[in-house]
């Protein structure tokens, strides 16, 4: 399973739409160069999370996006799943799975690991990320393995 730039782009736009203060709208122009994201690209992202209900547009001089709802009610996987579809780490894990699913052990594993992610992504949204609440990477890669607390897994049989 892999993570689009399409969507860690839109992730970082959104959130640089969150940090603004004054609640204006934002030139997408102006929210590329801050973001470091291709304009050409931050323009068919934000046509699509336009038409997804994530972002608003507001035309004229002083126009520009803004997010169409609150940023802590906006989630990553919300986000992911308007531009890349759903989260899908095996084809038995989609919605229209393959005719073996229910004779194949290990589709079980596919279809915890989408829970998984699907539940991590929905409990992480735009503000958190705006607000820093979520810890930086620089924390999460310095963390030994071994201090990180061991996960508890299920037997699946």
């Amino acid at each position: 399973m892999h993570i689009t730039k399409k969507s860690r782009y839109a992730v970082r736009a959104l959130v640089g739409l969150a940090l603004r203060e004054d609640g204006a709208p934002t030139p997408l122009a102006e929210l590329a160069r801050s973001c470091e994201v291709p304009f050409q690209f931050l323009e068919q992202i934000f046509a699509q999370l336009r038409r997804a209900g994530i972002v608003t547009a507001k035309r004229g001089v002083k126009g520009g996006y803004l997010l169409a709802g609150d940023p802590g009610e906006i989630s990553v996987l919300s986000v992911i799943e308007a531009l890349d579809g759903p989260i899908t780490p095996a084809d038995c894990a989609a919605e229209t799975s393959c005719s073996r699913r229910s004779k194949c052990s290990a589709s079980t594993v596919w279809l915890q690991t989408k829970q998984v992610v699907e539940d991590h992504l929905s409990g992480v949204s735009i503000g958190q990320l705006a607000a820093g609440g979520v810890g930086s990477a620089a924390e999460f890669e310095s963390t030994p393995a071994s201090a990180e607390a061991p996960v508890e897994q299920e037997k699946i049989g």
